[in-house]
């Protein structure tokens, strides 16, 4: 099931659910949320990726630019000790 369609079919479960209250905090937090990610540059698929440096899994500083010079670069973000 897409996130769409699950997405869908909570709505459907929720509809009449909310207070005329909840309604309006829900509504003007979706127009305040709207109006701040149209105000960001938010990059596109396929724009290149600025330089940064994080920490490696050893806590270690990691430049991409370094990571870069060995060729091409993945990144992905954990969370935790798993």
């Amino acid at each position: 099931m897409t996130l769409k369609a699950r997405i869908d079919e909570y709505k459907q479960k929720s509809a009449g659910k909310a207070t005329p209250e909840m309604v309006e905090i829900m509504t003007r937090c979706k127009a305040e949320l709207q109006e701040t990610i149209s105000s960001r540059s938010i990059p596109q698929v396929g724009d290149a990726m600025p330089s940064f440096s994080l920490p490696d899994s050893n806590g270690n500083n990691v430049s991409s630019q370094t990571l870069l010079e060995s060729g091409p670069l993945v990144v992905s973000f954990f969370r935790g000790m798993w």
